[in-house]
């Protein structure tokens, strides 16, 4: 949990009031309060029942009073998990952010 927090403090780094609501939305999913009243059985009824959705769909779904924490879950969850897939993804923005191809550097 500590991790989520800090990504959500360097995602709002700026914005000191969104970091605080959204840690005060990740406080009450965790704790299934609020809006998330409830939802915990909800989630793993979506995640393995016959109704299938992905995880993103749910939260876009479900997180219709938590903006900024749909927000950071619309950013990270899409991320590759594996290795394999984190190393492609960063040799392609390297390759794409690189000062020659942008010929930055003559």
């Amino acid at each position: 949990m500590v991790e989520t927090r800090q990504y959500i403090d360097a995602y709002f780094a700026s914005e000191s009031d969104k970091a605080a609501k959204c840690h005060q939305q990740l406080d009450n999913f965790r704790d299934e309060k609020g809006e998330f009243h409830g939802d915990g059985a909800m989630w793993l009824t979506y995640l393995h029942g016959p109704h299938r959705l992905s995880p993103i769909s749910w939260w876009r779904r479900h997180a219709i009073m938590s903006r900024e924490l749909l927000e950071i879950a619309e950013c990270s969850l899409p991320m590759p998990t594996s290795i394999g897939s984190s190393e492609r993804v960063w040799k392609v923005f390297a390759w794409i952010q690189c000062k020659k191809r942008n010929r930055l550097e003559q």
